[in-house]
């Protein structure tokens, strides 16, 4: 054997252990790193239990996910994670990321109703597209809801009388608001009454319905009526904890201050975005303050804008 040979095996006998640990799944590396595998440990049993990892452990996610990109018992509990902090536009980038081929119906319907709440009716909607609405009923709340936001109310009210007896069936109160509203926007006040306190017996708290019952009834001319649903509107709101009623101002705010920004009133997105910031978690104060500061540099502000980057950064650290 040649010293040409010889040295050649040496080097395989050598690096191909290295080779077979670099080159194995990303679990397997996990696992054989056993500090990190018992960090993971800890914050996925936080996640399986419904409880929110805190900023310090989910950036240790993060990390874990970047280092041993593809494990799959990652991926679950970042994206677990993500819906339990209500970080809707990360997950929204998670699953784009993911591409809407290779999702699985539990999160394509994830995504869709992560869109609505972030006011994106059309990308939501593309995402019902090619599923029978007849027995997703997740997807068909998410579709009849898009088009009567978008304005499509005659197709919104098509999906919901076609599917009415399931919708009853499943207590949907959120298809039966927007049935109650497209009632109300028709002119058939009685019906919209009707509607509306259906919705409300199957979900008290339902907002929607209760603030659409107050319109319908001033509408119709019975102010005392229109009082004691005006009433029982800030009643609903008050019954919900600090932390929703928190999570509805912010996602109104934020969807007023994204109609803003596209429509070029800059002046008031930089309102809207200080108005949003108190109530934004870390995660969103990052976009809010990107919103700021594009704003800002639109309106050629820039020293402004120079002190928000100043700002931002003081946050994060």
């Amino acid at each position: 054997m040649t010293s040409k040979s010889v040295l050649l095996l040496y080097l395989t006998v050598i690096f191909l252990p290295l080779l077979l640990v670099s080159c194995g799944s990303p679990s397997s590396r996990l696992n054989a790193e056993s500090g990190r595998k018992a960090q993971f440990d800890v914050i996925a049993g936080k996640v399986n239990r419904g409880v929110s990892p805190s900023q310090s452990e989910f950036e240790v996610l993060v990390g874990l996910r970047k280092d041993f990109a593809g494990a799959e018992e990652i991926e679950a509990t970042y994206e677990r994670a993500l819906m339990i902090r209500g970080d809707l536009r990360s997950l929204v980038d998670l699953y784009s990321g993911i591409g809407n081929a290779k999702l699985s119906a539990p999160q394509r319907a994830n995504y869709a109703r992560a869109l609505t709440r972030l006011g994106r009716f059309e990308d939501a909607l593309a995402l019902t597209s090619g599923v029978d609405l007849g027995s997703d009923s997740e997807m068909r709340t998410v579709a009849s809801l898009s088009l009567f936001q978008l304005d499509r109310s005659k197709e919104a009210k098509k999906i919901l009388d076609d599917n009415w007896d399931k919708i009853l069936a499943e207590k949907s109160a959120v298809e039966i608001s927007v049935r109650g509203l497209i009632y109300f926007y028709d002119g058939e006040n009685k019906k919209a009454i009707e509607t509306l306190q259906k919705a409300q017996e199957f979900d008290p708290l339902n907002l929607a319905a209760a603030n659409g019952l107050s319109r319908v009834y001033y509408a119709s001319g019975d102010i005392e009526k229109a009082k004691e649903a005006e009433s029982n509107v800030r009643d609903t709101f008050a019954k919900l904890t600090s932390a929703e009623r928190q999570k509805l101002r912010f996602v109104d705010v934020v969807n007023r201050l994204k109609a803003a920004f596209e429509k070029e009133k800059y002046e008031d997105v930089v309102q809207l975005g200080r108005e949003a910031l108190p109530m934004a978690d870390q995660q969103n104060k990052k976009v809010v303050y990107q919103y700021i500061y594009s704003a800002l540099k639109a309106l050629g502000r820039h020293d402004e804008a120079n002190r928000v980057v100043t700002e931002a950064r003081s946050e994060n650290r």
